[in-house]
């Protein structure tokens, strides 16, 4: 028993530590582990719970324990690791958030040019510097006056789309109803402060 503790253990931390580390830096190999240990941990839930009540009970009050383990290391990463790692993403955005203002405002400005095709609908923009693990950029300019800006961040993960959006639009813009717009494209958007949020097509990212 001492042993298939120890095991759940290594497998648990790896998955917390992961856990919280994807959040902030998205990496497809650490993704792919997490997966794993995951599923290694549902299993062992329901191994460790047959093999105690069969065998370990006979010797150890504490047959219980290996079980528990599986079922609170997953639990622990949702509820603290997934917190951890947002808060880490959010913190590291806030450092650069003067980059992420200059290219608003030189949008806004017209110091970085998009002509007519982004007007009321958003388009790639070209910016000799972007911020820090920006992979690219989109934005557009609304018919109230505001505009809309997406930073995409850098990942290796296939099929991942996440970063942090400038939204001065209103809902009544035309910004609003293009497909691209924040409350449209992605179905995971929370909140950052001012007129910022972090959208994602993953859950808990």
């Amino acid at each position: 028993m001492r042993g298939a503790a120890l095991w759940i253990m290594l497998i648990g931390v790896t998955n917390f530590v992961l856990g919280a580390y994807i959040h902030f830096n998205p990496e497809a190999i650490c993704m792919l582990i997490v997966g794993l240990t995951l599923v290694v941990l549902v299993a062992a839930l329901f191994l460790s719970a047959y093999h105690g009540f069969r065998v370990w009970r006979r010797s150890s009050r504490l047959w219980i324990l290996p079980a528990l383990m599986c079922l609170a290391f997953p639990v622990s990463t949702w509820l603290t690791a997934v917190p951890i790692g947002r808060s880490i993403a959010d913190w590291e955005f806030k450092r650069h958030l003067n980059e992420y203002v200059r290219v608003v405002e030189d949008f806004k400005s017209g110091r970085i040019p998009c002509g007519t095709q982004c007007n009321g609908s958003f388009h790639r923009l070209h910016v000799k510097d972007q911020p820090k693990n920006i992979m690219f950029l989109e934005a557009a300019r609304c018919n109230d006056g505001t505009v809309g800006v997406a930073f995409l961040v850098d990942s290796d993960v296939p099929l991942l789309h996440e970063g942090y959006f400038f939204k001065g639009y209103g809902d009544g813009s035309d910004c609003s109803a293009h497909p691209w717009s924040l409350d449209k494209k992605y179905p995971y958007v929370r909140y950052v402060e001012g007129e910022w949020y972090h959208f994602s097509d993953e859950p808990g990212l």
